[in-house]
């Protein structure tokens, strides 16, 4: 996805499939596991161009690389311990922000079991760094593409995963 510019803002994603976030991408009946590329575009409320954002993603199963407008806004690697349960939050500089338009970018390893942005269904909030004014929700429609499938033949030597509860994805009922 990188080669092909799919964190760049003019990207034409049209082609690609809508799907509602958060939520594992087996819920939406993609059942593998491998690189899913989320794309989701953002009109600032009036007074927040050029100002520093706080972006909150929620967890993130397992490993993510996120860009705001092409830039990479930070990173989770998906072997670090318990990677799939971390919050993802990230600072957005203002430069970033000065046209008042963000085109966000999800690149999301998953390893295996559930994956995707998934969590609780309350909304993933955009917010202004300083607190100021109502967040803006990032749950919803989001453009996605499933860019690589990894399976048993490919599939990179993990590190053994503590168990895990029932409302997690991984779980057969988390699912």
């Amino acid at each position: 996805g990188h080669k092909e510019g799919f964190a760049k803002p003019d990207f034409d994603d049209s082609k690609w499939q809508t799907m509602a976030l958060p939520q594992p991408w087996e819920r939406a009946g993609l059942n593998k596991d491998g690189v899913m590329w989320y794309r989701k575009t953002v009109q600032l409320p009036e007074g927040w161009a050029g100002q520093k954002l706080k972006l909150s993603l929620g967890p993130i199963d397992d490993g993510d690389t996120t860009y705001v407008n092409n830039k990479q806004v930070g990173k989770t690697e998906p072997y670090i311990q318990n990677a799939w349960q971390r919050e993802r939050t990230y600072n957005v500089s203002a430069d970033l922000t000065k046209d008042g338009k963000l085109t966000l970018a999800v690149r999301v390893v998953d390893t295996a079991g559930g994956g995707g942005v998934y969590g609780k269904p309350e909304p993933l909030p955009l917010t202004r760094a300083a607190g100021q004014g109502d967040p803006v929700s990032l749950a919803g429609d989001w453009k996605y593409f499933f860019a690589h499938e990894i399976n048993a033949r490919n599939r990179p030597v993990r590190p053994p995963a503590k168990p895990f509860g029932p409302d997690h994805p991984h779980s057969p009922a988390g699912l």
